[in-house]
């Protein structure tokens, strides 16, 4: 039996947020426990570019921290699997 599983790309949490595709990828890589080094080098981008990019989501979606940033995102996916 397979699990469903929601991702960050599934959750409405960017789309409704204007977070961009990047920023998007960006925030899965935080979601992994990725480093900002280790999202860069996946991403091919520079880890100072992975820093704009979080502050811009922060910004976007109101949160201060990648902690912040983590539940909000585990918040908007575990709706996401109740609304199924």
């Amino acid at each position: 039996m397979r699990e469903s599983r929601t991702t960050l790309s599934d959750s409405s949490l960017h789309s409704t947020n204007g977070v961009t595709p990047r920023e998007a990828q960006v925030m899965e890589g935080v979601l992994k426990g990725l480093t900002n080094g280790a999202i860069a080098s996946q991403l091919q981008i520079s880890a100072r570019t992975v820093q704009k990019h979080l502050e811009r989501v922060f910004r976007k979606l109101g949160v201060r921290s990648r902690s912040e940033l983590v539940a909000r995102a585990y918040l908007a996916m575990v709706k996401k699997d109740k609304d199924r």
